[in-house]
């Protein structure tokens, strides 16, 4: 067992929001942690982290920026010690140590800060020493050290902003067309013009109001085994065919799946059967998938989570069973594409040992096969158990350079929480027409910014995108549509800076009531009235979750805790996550994307 203190200046950090510090180890990906705060002055608290070894961590813990936006900073590594360290002073030498590499790699490239930019990091750098040196007892350390952090987050911003905007810009100039697509993920359960056609007509309720213009260009059908085969050889393909058939009406292609989402619940008639009967009949609905589609789609997602610890089968088993899916496709559409697929990307389960190696680690040894030909990393930003903590920005490079060296191109599957409670008007009214960055070459120089400047002002009575959360409790704080909108265009544009970045899909395109669902339809309500048998309702976390205690022949099913296991398909698992709210008006983030791809994709 292995312990880090690190004391830091009372109400600077929520100790709610503190407790989710965790420690990270093998390619900063986080482990089993245990985190709780202690008073131990009048003017200090501690912050205690327990490993379940003495090896060396990095810390992250996290931090509300000057902007609003939530997003867990990193130290360097450290050694495990009892020995209280400056939390502030230790975050401030990891954002020195990441902008210092950062921008090294950067100037490597032909990039050169503004001179004032450059003449800032060297002012911080000596403060940094400064503060290195003086007495850590003596009464203005604390407040210099938060000090010290915020400016240098300030300045990593600056320059991180000064480098995308240069890099966004020569791709534009240099690669046209744009290489890169969106799309949205549609549940095929649900009529089309709900989820597409609505956002984008010219009035609604008679009031008149910009238009966003066409931002997808792909669409992802949301569907599942249990969807399609309820009964065994007995498939029902009407609302397939359906959004397929909508899809080509509007010259949006496909991109299909995961066909495999482990953790999900399978149909009934696989109860009485073993692995190998379960196999067998999964690739014979894959089969008739194929048949079905007729070489319509060229990418398919194949698999997600297959490095999650699952009862009963092995990850070599896992792994074949996913090859054997990919290599069908490639047989029956050889210009198709298959892509394996990975929930938390950054290793977030691993928290909970839901995991036997990182995702990055199972796809490096992957890649050598030559199996696939890409990757699909699903990122559903939150503080949930099942979702992915926000990174600091300068860390997102290190990510997608990672996920880039593989040298195969990478599909993000992406969403954000937006307002949690109910709706009032927005104290900023910050809807933005268009957001662009300033071209370095074209001389376009924007209004508004991709990161965070507020825009003028508009007339909210004639705009429909000026909703925004009831700011009553500490969650709606932290998510609500500012910071869905800050905290998705960060991550989308760091990720847009690299070129094997080829395809992004918002995973949750209208909130929960935003669209009438029908759990009975989804769930498989019999006609008794009767639930499924492979779902219960949790009263402890208001999620679909799988029904552990059921004996069953074949289980996707990840090995964690019965209160922590979900349905990954279930509506309701990230419910204020899309880009139409509940009142079926389009956010402001959506807006922010027209923005964006207006600038740099069309």
């Amino acid at each position: 067992m292995g312990e880090f203190h690190f004391y830091y200046p009372r109400r600077k950090l929520d100790p709610m929001l503190t407790r989710r510090a965790f420690i990270a180890r093998r390619l900063r990906a986080p482990v089993a942690s245990e985190a709780f705060v202690e008073h131990i002055s009048q003017t200090r608290d501690l912050l205690v982290l327990r490993v379940n070894s003495e090896e060396p961590g990095i810390l992250y813990v996290p931090f509300v920026d000057p902007h609003g936006c939530v997003y867990f900073a990193s130290t360097e590594t450290l050694s495990c010690s009892t020995r209280p360290r400056p939390l502030f002073l230790e975050l401030a030498r990891g954002q020195l140590s990441r902008l210092t590499n950062r921008g090294a790699e950067w100037i490597g490239r032909g990039f050169l800060p503004h001179p004032k930019l450059r003449k800032a990091a060297r002012e911080q750098v000596r403060k940094f020493a400064e503060l290195l040196t003086c007495d850590r007892e003596d009464s203005k350390f604390d407040a210099n050290s938060v000090r010290l952090f915020e400016s240098l987050c300030d300045l990593s911003r600056k320059i991180n902003e000064e480098y995308l905007t240069r890099v966004l810009a020569a791709r534009g100039e240099k690669s046209p067309p744009w290489v890169t697509r969106f799309g949205f993920s549609a549940p095929v359960n649900s009529t089309w013009s709900e989820l597409y056609d609505s956002v984008f007509e010219p009035k609604r309720s008679g009031i008149a109001r910009r238009s966003l213009g066409r931002i997808f260009q792909t669409v992802n059908p949301d569907f599942c085994w249990l969807d399609i085969e309820r009964s065994k050889d007995v498939f029902d393909w009407t609302p397939f065919d359906t959004v397929m058939r909508d899809a080509t009406d509007r010259n949006l292609r496909t991109t299909i799946g995961p066909l495999i989402r482990w953790g999900e619940t399978l149909p009934a008639f696989l109860n009485d059967g073993d692995e190998s009967q379960t196999r067998e009949l999964f690739k014979k609905y894959v089969a008739e998938l194929l048949k079905r589609d007729r070489k319509r789609t060229k990418r398919w997602i194949v698999a997600t989570n297959v490095e999650a610890r699952v009862k009963g089968i092995s990850l070599e088993s896992r792994l074949a069973l996913t090859a054997q899916v990919a290599f069908e496709i490639h047989r029956f559409n050889p210009k198709a594409q298959t892509f394996l697929g990975f929930e938390q990307p950054f290793g977030d389960s691993i928290r909970r040992g839901a995991r036997d190696m990182t995702p990055l680690e199972l796809a490096m040894r992957v890649n050598k096969r030559g199996i696939f030909d890409g990757f699909y990393l699903e990122v559903n930003f939150g503080l949930s158990t099942n979702s992915t903590y926000p990174r600091d920005p300068m860390e997102l490079h290190r990510f997608f350079d990672r996920w880039s060296a593989l040298g195969t191109p990478v599909c993000l599957g992406l969403s954000c929480p937006g307002p949690t409670k109910t709706k009032t008007k927005s104290k900023s009214n910050d809807s933005e027409e268009s957001t662009v960055l300033v071209d370095m070459y074209r001389q376009r120089a924007s209004k508004r910014s991709l990161f965070g400047r507020k825009p003028d002002p508009v007339d909210a009575e004639n705009d429909l995108l000026v909703d925004s959360p009831d700011e009553t409790d500490e969650e709606a704080l932290l998510w609500n549509e500012d910071t869905q909108r800050e905290t998705t265009v960060r991550f989308l544009v760091a990720a847009l800076s690299h070129r094997n970045v080829d395809e992004v899909v918002w995973t949750k395109f209208a909130d929960v009531n935003a669209l009438k669902y029908s759990t009975d339809q989804e769930f498989g309500d019999n006609q008794n009235g009767e639930k499924s048998p492979f779902v219960k309702d949790s009263s402890e976390t208001g999620e679909i979750a799988l029904d552990s205690d059921d004996e069953q022949g074949f289980e996707l099913e990840g090995e964690v805790d019965s209160k922590e296991r979900y349905n990954p398909r279930d509506r309701n698992r990230l419910p204020l996550s899309g880009l139409i709210d509940e009142k079926s008006k389009p956010k402001s983030t959506l807006d922010k994307l027209a923005g964006l791809r207006r600038a740099y994709i069309d």
